[in-house]
């Protein structure tokens, strides 16, 4: 059974546009060393709070921006047809431990969205 060992703890300073990070893991996994947990070799991040508008597309495009893309081998980003928005997390598989390490640093408490996600 998949566990998420939960890195983000919500703090005051936290919105809801703040994105948390969690890195999947087998169980008994501590999720406290970096993305790579006890095991050393766990390489999916889960990512949650993303802004329901956020298209797979844009989330790419940030991975980019930010310069994580190239480690990037796997996104799972699911959708709600009825809505027509996403359900708000992501699933991305990194090439690397050390890759989902830095991924998992960045995108904690990660709120630089863009304009077009901004709360009025």
């Amino acid at each position: 059974q998949e566990q998420v060992a939960q890195r983000a703890l919500a703090t005051p300073e936290t919105t809801d546009a703040d994105a948390s990070a969690a890195v999947v893991s087998g169980a008994g996994a501590s999720g406290t060393s970096g993305a790579s947990g006890e095991g050393g070799e766990q390489t999916t991040i889960m990512l949650r709070n993303l802004p329901l508008s956020l298209t797979r597309r844009e989330l790419l495009g940030i991975f980019h921006s930010e310069g994580l893309l190239r480690n990037v081998d796997f996104v799972y980003l699911p959708v709600d047809f009825a809505a027509g928005t996403n359900s708000g997390y992501a699933f991305i598989n990194l090439a690397t431990p050390s890759a989902a390490d830095r991924f998992w640093l960045r995108f904690l408490r990660f709120s630089s969205w863009g304009a077009r996600f901004r709360r009025r």
